[in-house]
């Protein structure tokens, strides 16, 4: 990562900040929409929580961008069962492919190109394909059959998706 690009993900954080709810409820809306089995791991937990501290991590990111590239988002609670998250696991793919969208949503124009590529760079992404003729991000089917689940729908009920009780 460059200092040109770290200075540019400060300047731009400075927006996410001053909408750091919206943005924060569109990262995990789009997350549960990429990988719905993602948010089988959120059922029953405090989303405000969750929210404060993708907001937070991404604060202690752009703060101490200086020489460090390729952070990881952790937005993210593991799986049950075996460890699933490695240097690079596709939890991380998905959670990096939903932070893309959403600031993509949040900054409107003002994410394309460099700004794009220094937040890429930011979290260690892979460049961004170019807009003509590129495939979206793929949506993952959910791993669980539906007939053997108890969960319902599968959103969990205190997701932004999910209407209030």
């Amino acid at each position: 990562m460059t200092p040109d690009q770290a200075a540019t993900v400060r300047r731009t954080f400075r927006l996410v900040e001053a909408i750091q709810e919206q943005v924060a409820v569109l990262f995990y809306r789009r997350l549960f929409i990429l990988d719905p089995d993602i948010a089988f791991r959120f059922e029953g937990t405090d989303m405000d929580r969750h929210r404060k501290i993708l907001i937070r991590t991404l604060a202690s990111v752009v703060n101490g961008l200086e020489g460090q590239a390729g952070a990881r988002l952790g937005a993210v609670p593991p799986n049950p069962g075996p460890p699933i998250f490695g240097p690079q696991s596709e939890d991380d793919d998905v959670a990096g492919a939903a932070l893309i969208w959403t600031l993509a949503q949040a900054l409107g124009p003002a994410f394309a190109g460099e700004v794009e590529t220094a937040w890429r760079a930011a979290f260690g992404l892979p460049p961004s394909r170019p807009r003509a003729g590129a495939e979206p991000a793929r949506i993952r089917p959910p791993r669980r059959p539906a007939a053997s689940s108890s969960r319902g729908s599968g959103t969990p009920r205190s997701t932004p998706l999910a209407p209030p009780a």
